[in-house]
């Protein structure tokens, strides 16, 4: 047997770049994994000082904490140790859970700046100053990276009286010029960078700029109040959720429910989601943009929650609806919090630039997506009694527009039409008196005589009908007798039935007296016979059935037929202004007729069935 051969990996001085300055994609996170750094050493207060780049002094960036420190035996084993890590055990034994654990984070430095000096001291130990030139490094490409030193000595530091300890870094020799846009640009990822409803304990950020007249700021993520709260947690397998109103103690949900999603990786997840009915304005939000955002342990993950990222589909489900999904981007405020205790199978991309794709991060985006779809119900139960009266006016405003042009054009068309139709009859008596003058006296004529007057009958009797639709008022309920107008319209289409040999059935009571509104019920029999008669393919055997009933206070009427059915992919959108199958049609029919009916306070509706369709209205009876 072949004896076997090893090798080792090794890395050479250029990794240094790759896994700072490359790796970290930009200033202000370079400054956040520092911050990382100070908060994981138990630090309760950590301080950035930058000094711009001045015509007489050099430009600088300090970061400061009163941490735990570092002794020169953490230093060569930890410190000067890359992509090690003491963090991942430290989990367990720590109250304060650690935010990173790649090994890495102190490489943030070189984003920032050329050179870096340490100072540290940790308890009952020297103080240290470590000095790092990662120039170093870019100088001695060739060499492995454990051939590139750092030079440190142990020195009495003035940091370090009886008691103090922490850790100082200085980074000169900048890579930008930190103008006031960059500072402004940290502020906010700073503020950005916990969760203001789960913030971690006993730390906190100050920030001075050299020059600035303000002096020392602290960093104090704000709270948002939207006009609804939502909170969920999970546990046991089970999603627990409230929503309520701002400044309400009764929730509008308020439930447990067992989640058919696997939740095992998920346990102790907690969010809280705050929603704006109108777009919010910036003092309420203190500048912040719309967005649902992760935060493990109190410290927020990139790029959740950031503006460009819609990793819920929030955007692209509103994009996909016209702008008409509930859930406004801009409007909606969500903060997610995890746990590297609970839920270690969320762990984040060495780049901080995402979450590593997997079952677990899937179960938590569908988790999120199903809470989302709950705010929506409330959005919608809430917001409907202004949107349904704002549908019901607007839909009458446009129906009682639409019936003053036929009025207009009814007037005009009565006159027109009924001039000639009565030349015709008359002249139509005339031919049948001089007939009987001369004693002409002819069956076939007779017929043909009375073909001629029935006709006129009918087609005055469409003209009256028309007319006297353009005249109502499709806002003002009236005493009438719904039996006898729901006979009139589909009297209107007998003759159009017949001549297409379809069945027009009509059941309905002798009389129902009512009090409502004669021009909706005439246009929805109108739109809804009409529609009726076009689905049927005139073949044979086609029926129409118009009944009508009284429930209660309210009158039923149903216009059912056997003909092809709704096409399922319109369904939903059936009463929608422009949808329509009909080639020229304009789409506008249903969405009237509805929109006239809910006016009422009534409501306009379809039910398939197995052959054919049935459309239903239903009104109130409004003495």
């Amino acid at each position: 047997m072949a004896e076997k051969n090893f090798i080792r990996f090794e890395a050479s001085a250029r990794l240094q770049r790759l896994i700072g300055r490359e790796l970290i994609p930009n200033d202000q996170m370079a400054v956040v994994e520092l911050v990382k750094n100070a908060y994981d050493s138990g630090a309760t207060e950590v301080r950035i000082f930058i000094q711009p780049e001045r015509a007489r002094q050099p430009s600088y960036i300090t970061v400061s904490d009163n941490g735990s420190g570092m002794s020169i035996t953490d230093i060569e084993q930890l410190f000067m140790f890359a992509g090690y890590s003491e963090k991942t055990a430290a989990r367990t034994k720590k109250a304060r859970i650690p935010t990173g654990e790649k090994g890495i984070g102190r490489f943030a430095a070189d984003k920032l700046g050329a050179t870096l000096q340490v100072i540290t001291q940790k308890k009952d130990h020297d103080g240290i100053l470590l000095n790092i030139d990662w120039r170093e490094f870019e100088r001695n490409r060739e060499k492995r990276f454990s051939e590139i030193k750092a030079s440190y000595e142990i020195t009495n530091l003035s940091r370090g009286q009886q008691g103090t300890t922490g850790t100082t870094l200085r980074i000169e020799h900048l890579r930008s010029l930190w103008k006031p846009g960059e500072v402004q640009r940290l502020i906010e990822w700073l503020t950005e960078l916990f969760n203001p409803f789960d913030m971690p304990k006993n730390f906190r950020i100050k920030l001075e700029v050299g020059g600035s007249r303000t002096g020392a700021i602290e960093i104090k993520p704000m709270r948002i109040h939207g006009d609804l709260t939502m909170q969920i947690s999970v546990s046991n397998g089970h999603i627990k959720r409230t929503i309520k109103r701002t400044g309400t103690k009764i929730p509008l949900m308020n439930d447990t429910q067992k989640s058919s999603l696997n939740l095992d990786t998920l346990e102790g997840v907690k969010g809280r989601f705050e929603y704006f009915f109108e777009a919010p304005k910036k003092e309420q939000t203190h500048g912040r943009k719309g967005g649902v955002r992760v935060f493990r342990d109190g410290f927020r993950i990139e790029p959740f929650g950031s503006p460009n990222a819609d990793w819920l589909g929030i955007s692209e489900r509103r994009a996909k609806r016209a702008g008409h999904a509930l859930i406004v981007p801009n409007r909606i405020f969500g903060f997610i919090s995890i746990s590297r205790k609970q839920n270690d199978q969320l762990s984040d991309t060495t780049s901080r630039q995402a979450l590593v794709d997997s079952e677990s991060l899937s179960n938590l985006v569908s988790l999120l997506r199903v809470e989302l779809e709950k705010l929506e119900d409330i959005l919608l139960a809430e917001k409907e009694p202004v949107w349904a009266e704002s549908q019901r006016n607007k839909g009458a405003k446009e129906a009682e527009a639409r019936l003053q042009a036929l009025d207009i054009l009814a007037s005009g068309l009565a006159h027109e039409l009924r001039q000639p139709l009565q030349i015709i009859l008359t002249e139509s008596n005339n031919i049948k008196r001089k007939l009987e003058i001369i004693g002409v006296i002819d069956r076939d004529i007779n017929d043909s005589e009375k073909s001629i007057e029935n006709g006129i009958k009918r087609i005055d009797s469409k003209i009256s009908f028309i007319s006297d639709l353009a005249k109502g008022n499709p806002s003002e309920p009236s005493e009438c007798d719904l039996a006898t107008v729901v006979k009139d319209s589909v009297d209107f289409f007998i003759n159009q039935c017949k001549e297409k040999n379809i069945e027009l059935n009509l059941r309905s009571p002798q009389s129902q007296p009512a009090y409502v509104n004669e021009v909706t019920v005439r246009i929805a029999l109108i739109n809804l016979i009409r529609n009726s008669i076009e689905s049927l393919d005139a073949d044979g055997g086609d029926k129409i059935t118009v009944k009508l009933s009284q429930i209660g206070g309210h009158h039923h009427i149903e216009v059912s037929d056997n003909g092809v059915g709704v096409n399922k992919n319109i369904v939903s959108k059936l009463f929608s202004k422009f949808t329509t199958v009909k080639t020229g049609g304009m789409g506008i029919g249903l969405y009237l007729c509805k929109s006239s009916a809910m006016h009422q306070g009534g409501d306009m509706g379809y039910e398939p069935s197995a052959t054919g369709a049935t459309f239903w209205l239903d009104l109130p009876d409004r003495r």
